[in-house]
């Protein structure tokens, strides 16, 4: 299930309403249950806030606030996912 979740944020083909819905899922993830959070999608998100390859990204700040928030609630999945850089 994470693996679906983390391919519809991480494909960039004028679908933004499938990529909000999945950033709103994994928030709801990380706020229910940070401990069982998922590292791919943790990857997924460091991965999206990385490749700033188009300007006009609107997700950029919500994918920065998911990473704020992981980074609070599970610092060590956040460091093991490459946040930190």
């Amino acid at each position: 299930f994470p693996l679906l979740i983390a391919r519809s944020l991480d494909v960039v083909l004028r679908n933004e309403i499938e990529r909000i819905q999945s950033l709103k899922l994994i928030r709801k993830i990380l706020i229910i249950s940070p401990s069982k959070f998922d590292i791919s999608l943790a990857r997924s998100l460091v991965s999206l806030a990385n490749a700033v390859t188009e300007e006009k990204d609107r997700m950029l700040r919500a994918c920065l606030a998911a990473l704020c928030e992981l980074s609070v609630l599970n610092p060590d999945l956040f460091i093991k996912s490459g946040g930190v850089t």
